[in-house]
């Protein structure tokens, strides 16, 4: 009976992948960990979800807002002018509308997505859907 065994480089490329994968799901499961403020008073990565539940931050994949049971998930941050998909989990349309009079709005339909242009300016913009007014986010620019 002949037994064949991996080359070298292969072995290698196996376990790097492996270790690059329990890399990844320890960061995630420590990434919502913490909460904390700056001195001048700005958000942090805590203070991107809305303030309805005492859950941990859950941020959503990069370049996405997502919404689900009538809340909020967002990106840690995004770029300045990065495009921005919003994803609708719900059965319901809500918005994703600034605070701040005409800085964005866009309207997305119940199990639907919308894409919409991060501000050029960095900084925290706080949101808030206009047909459901307890919903309440935070997107960070930097």
């Amino acid at each position: 009976m002949r037994t064949t065994t991996r080359p070298p480089a292969t072995r290698r490329r196996a376990a790097i992948a492996a270790g690059a994968g329990l890399i990844t799901a320890a960061a995630l499961l420590l990434g919502g960990c913490g909460s904390s403020t700056t001195t001048d008073g700005s958000a942090t990565s805590s203070d991107l979800m809305p303030s309805m539940s005492n859950m941990p931050a859950v941020p959503s994949a990069t370049g996405e807002i997502t919404i689900s049971d009538f809340e909020f998930k967002v990106p840690e941050s995004v770029t300045p002018g990065e495009t921005l998909t919003i994803r609708n989990n719900d059965s319901t349309e809500h918005s994703v509308t600034a605070d701040a009079s005409g800085s964005f709005s866009v309207d997305i339909p119940a199990n639907g997505t919308a894409t919409m242009t991060a501000p050029d300016q960095a900084g925290t913009f706080a949101f808030h859907c206009k047909y459901h007014s307890s919903m309440h986010g935070k997107l960070t620019v930097s």
